[in-house]
């Protein structure tokens, strides 16, 4: 059973902060990363417990394509995943949990 979604409003800051960096570098790059978290949310919302939890409650999927690992928590009542971060490998790893 696949389950809905919602990205907390920080998350969908550091996407859009994501896609503008992509954008002044390359059109290409920017769909591949598009594309890449996109992809990764369906995956999650198909089978959410098939990731590893990496802290508490959190979830982590980290993708190959792009730096970026989608932190994110499940609400089975709702049955839907919360996306928590659309974090960047390279910031600190305590900043990625809310």
């Amino acid at each position: 059973m696949s389950y809905g979604y919602e990205i907390h409003p920080e998350a969908q800051k550091e996407y859009l902060k994501s896609i503008e960096w992509y954008l002044e570098r390359s059109d290409f790059a920017t769909q591949l990363f598009i594309d890449t978290i996109k992809h990764g949310i369906a995956v999650i919302c198909n089978d959410p417990k098939m990731f590893k939890k990496s802290k508490g409650r959190y979830h982590e999927l980290v993708l190959l394509r792009c730096p970026f690992t989608i932190v994110y928590k499940i609400d089975p009542l709702a049955e839907k995943v919360v996306i928590m971060a659309i974090y960047h490998q390279s910031r600190n790893p305590k900043l990625k949990y809310r």
